[in-house]
């Protein structure tokens, strides 16, 4: 079964909407995770406060941005990652 299967479709005239009003906030060309810019001390936060996805996209964004670094656990709990991340919780 599609973990997905019982979400509901987006509404595109929304979506629409909310792009158009928010379009000036995004330079074009420019890749975001989390509504910002990707950087090395972006994708770092969004490591440390992200959900699981976001985590996720996070980790191979920084082993692009810095090859032969390890990747951080992401499928541990979130208290686990965040002690091994050094935030003590």
């Amino acid at each position: 079964m599609d973990a997905d299967e019982d979400l509901p479709w987006p509404n595109v005239e929304l979506i629409q909407q909310w792009w158009n009003s928010h379009k000036h906030d995004f330079q074009n060309g420019t890749r975001c995770l989390c509504g910002t810019p990707m950087s090395l001390k972006s994708l770092n936060q969004v490591l440390r406060t992200g959900f699981q996805l976001q985590r996720i996209a996070a980790v191979f964004e920084l082993a692009i941005h810095q090859p032969g670094t390890p990747l951080s656990n992401t499928s541990a709990p979130g208290f686990v990652q965040q002690r091994l991340l050094g935030k003590g919780l």
